[in-house]
């Protein structure tokens, strides 16, 4: 991503002025999980993101056309097409879901999608929160930090606003419930999906 100048790729010299609950990070239950050696690159997710489906939220994974993220170094292919997604969920809470083969460790706890038999597959993610894809070395493993900005005042009630337009216009993309049925060519029903007007701001 570096090497391709990515825009959504920040340096870690434009995160110095992110106030970020540090306490978060040291608490009891991520001790040992956040790493003091943070990389030198940090990626940003946006509210205003161009998201390839913006339902789905920022995905991640190997396959360049559905993700948001992708990872184009994975000889081995221990990474699956998306890997996973961030999204924030009908209430506003950050979320990572898993929707690989190999599996994503958060904070400890590893979630599969395609396990078996089924193991948990979703996470909430905090501030110091640790995401890790385990690769063929050890050394190759993937990992982020999570960190998330302190907002107040202005920037709370900025943020609110922007989290509430964000998600309203995610619910404007959902499928009608009042679809209609029609036969098709062949007599089958054919469900003929109206979607709702997103373009509002």
């Amino acid at each position: 991503m570096a090497a391709k100048d990515d825009q959504r790729l920040v340096g870690r010299d434009d995160t110095n002025d992110l106030e970020i609950d540090y306490a978060l990070e040291d608490d009891a239950q991520n001790f040992g999980l956040a790493r003091q050696d943070v990389g030198q690159y940090h990626l940003a997710l946006r509210l205003s993101a161009k998201l390839k489906n913006p339902l789905r939220g920022f995905t991640f994974g190997r396959n360049g056309k559905a993700c948001d993220f992708h990872f184009s170094d994975d000889p081995f292919k221990r990474l699956s097409n998306v890997h996973f997604r961030i999204y924030f969920n009908e209430h506003g809470v950050l979320m990572l879901e898993d929707q690989s083969t190999n599996g994503t460790i958060v904070d400890n706890t590893l979630l599969k999608m395609k396990a078996k038999p089924p193991v948990e597959t979703k996470r909430t993610l905090i501030s110091g929160s640790k995401i890790s894809i385990l690769m063929h070395t050890g050394k190759s493993d993937i990992s982020f930090l999570v960190r998330i900005p302190m907002r107040k005042g202005r920037h709370l009630i900025a943020y609110e606003e922007n989290l509430a337009k964000f998600l309203y216009e995610q619910a404007m993309l959902l499928p009608d419930p009042n679809r209609t049925i029609v036969p098709g060519d062949a007599g089958g029903p054919v469900s003929l999906i109206q979607y709702r007007n997103s373009n509002i701001y």
